[in-house]
């Protein structure tokens, strides 16, 4: 098992575009979930920037007649955002990697490929695309919303990867797992780690913090494989978006490294092949000041026991102080 450090800075930037993505934005600022990145928030509606928190914003085609914003047309959404290029250019030129978050179903979602469009001619090198599609009973008008914009996003970003509202949302159901040591955890409402029982939250931001989680998760490859050219199979695996698994978890405390291995291990967001077949894993954890992470060789002990020996398994692991006691888990087989 190899440990990673960091390596150089970039200049990051996330663009949440639409309802969706500014939610997104706002959430992940109020929450300190992205504080070493650059935001901005895009959207048609401009009131959607008076009821939440944003550090960068741009209304997109304040000029082209509708008040209350796309009216869910995507065709308007990206007419909106053509009409808004001089600012869009300003705003995405010197970055070196950006990431796009949007709502497949949102009809500001069509600006998101005008956005990484632009992106690309002012030369940013690499452009991702994170869409989350309509939740399975929005109909087939929204699921035809999101087919096209993530159809446009194909032809102009680097990666597009689409994830299903019904996964973002969802927390990973078992019976019970058994790790290792012989603890006894359960997931669904409530799980179990050692005598104390805890109730697992269902707040609205889970998405987003997912979503969170998988922007950091990119970067960290992207980041690192110039020290370990070895990850570009996971960036390969995360761009074809085919034989791929992927779970994300999250903890507090003390047990929030074992917490977020347990829940990331039950709750794929990606699942195109079993864990359990991948032979390459990548396990990557950020964690606050009060969080305490794994030290390397747990985390060996305690992954072989999950998923078998026979893995060539790598961790990245990054402190970032404004998280506090929480603790957030990415693992990625392959």
């Amino acid at each position: 098992m190899k440990a990673l450090d960091r390596v150089s800075q970039k200049t990051i930037l996330i663009i949440g575009i639409g309802g969706a993505g500014c939610q997104f934005i706002s959430h992940s600022v109020k929450n300190s979930l992205i504080s070493d990145m650059e935001t901005i928030a895009m959207d048609t509606n401009a009131k959607t920037f008076e009821r939440c928190v944003y550090i960068k914003k741009l209304q997109l085609g304040p000029t082209v007649g509708r008040v209350k914003g796309s009216g869910g047309d995507p065709e308007f959404g990206k007419m909106a955002a053509e009409v808004s290029a001089e600012e869009i250019t300003a705003l995405v030129k010197g970055s070196d990697t950006i990431y796009i978050i949007v709502g497949g179903g949102d009809g500001t979602g069509g600006a998101a490929s005008v956005v990484a469009h632009i992106a690309k001619l002012e030369g940013v090198s690499r452009v991702v695309a994170f869409v989350q599609l309509p939740f399975k009973f929005s109909g087939v008008e929204q699921q035809q919303k999101a087919k096209t914009v993530v159809e446009d996003l194909r032809k102009v970003a680097d990666c597009v990867i689409a994830l299903p509202n019904d996964m973002l949302d969802g927390e990973g159901i078992v019976k019970s797992v058994i790790v290792p040591e012989g603890i006894a955890v359960s997931l669904g409402e409530r799980f179990v780690v050692g005598n104390e029982l805890k109730e697992l939250s269902d707040h609205s931001g889970k998405a987003n913090e997912r979503l969170m989680q998988l922007v950091k998760l990119d970067d960290a490859i992207i980041r690192e494989k110039v020290a370990d050219p070895g990850l570009a199979r996971f960036e390969q695996a995360l761009t074809s978006g085919k034989d791929l698994w992927v779970g994300l978890g999250a903890g507090v405390g003390n047990r929030g490294g074992f917490e977020a291995l347990v829940r990331a291990l039950n709750s794929p967001v990606i699942q195109g092949k079993d864990i359990q077949q991948s032979e390459n894993v990548l396990i990557h954890m950020i964690y606050g000041e009060g969080g305490k992470p794994f030290r390397v060789e747990e985390f060996s002990k305690m992954v072989e026991g999950f998923i078998g020996v026979k893995k060539e398994i790598r961790v990245i692991q990054k402190l970032e102080p404004a998280l506090g006691m929480r603790i957030y888990l990415s693992m990625v087989g392959c």
